[in-house]
C-alpha cells in the first residue's frame, strides 16, 4: 500500500495557503492518484479526467502558484513531487521486500512444522491442552443464590 504524503511544511507555505480551497482538493486529488498510479508526479491529459474531485479550472491555477509544470509533451508534473513522495521504482523494491520477508517467514514457519527437522525445532512450542470441565463440580444457580450470590448479572 502506498500513501501520498502531505508535509507538515505546507500548512506554511504561501503556495497553499494562496489557495482557494476546490484547487488544494484538486492539488491533493491529484498527487494522490500520481502516488497510486505510479506516474511520479507526471499527469497527462486522460489522467485530469478521471481523476476523482479535480475539477479543470484548477489546472491553469496550480501551474500559477508554482506547484505544477508542464513538460515538453505538454503533461503536468507535480513540482514537489520528486521531494515529497516515493518514486514508482522505490515503491516496488519495498514491496519486492515485503514479499521476499513474507516468504522467507513462510518458509521458517513450514520448516518447524516438519516432523524430523532439527531447525526451528527448539521453538516450537507445544500445542495447550484443551480444558476439561467436570461439569458436576459446577454448582448449580440454586445454590449460588441460597449462598447470598447475584445471579441477575450473569
Amino acid at each position: 500500500m502506498t500513501d501520498a504524503r502531505l508535509p507538515s511544511r505546507w500548512m506554511a507555505d504561501r503556495r497553499f495557503a494562496r489557495l482557494a480551497p476546490e484547487h488544494f482538493v484538486s492539488y491533493t486529488w491529484a498527487l494522490m492518484y500520481a502516488v497510486e498510479s505510479g506516474t511520479d508526479g507526471r499527469l497527462e491529459q486522460g489522467d485530469l479526467e478521471v481523476i476523482l474531485r479535480y475539477r479543470g479550472d484548477s489546472t491553469e491555477v496550480l501551474i500559477a502558484a508554482g506547484l505544477f509544470g508542464r513538460d515538453d509533451d505538454g503533461a503536468l508534473q507535480i513540482l514537489d513531487y520528486p521531494s515529497t513522495q516515493s518514486t514508482a521504482a522505490e515503491v516496488k523494491a519495498a514491496d519486492d521486500r515485503r514479499v521476499k520477508e513474507r516468504l522467507r517467514k513462510r518458509e521458517q514457519r513450514g520448516r518447524r512444522r516438519q516432523p524430523g527437522t532439527t531447525e526451528g525445532d527448539s521453538d516450537a512450542t507445544p500445542p495447550a491442552a484443551e480444558p476439561t470441565w467436570d461439569v458436576a463440580s459446577i454448582p448449580d444457580v440454586d445454590s449460588w443464590e441460597a449462598a447470598g450470590i447475584d445471579t441477575t448479572t450473569f
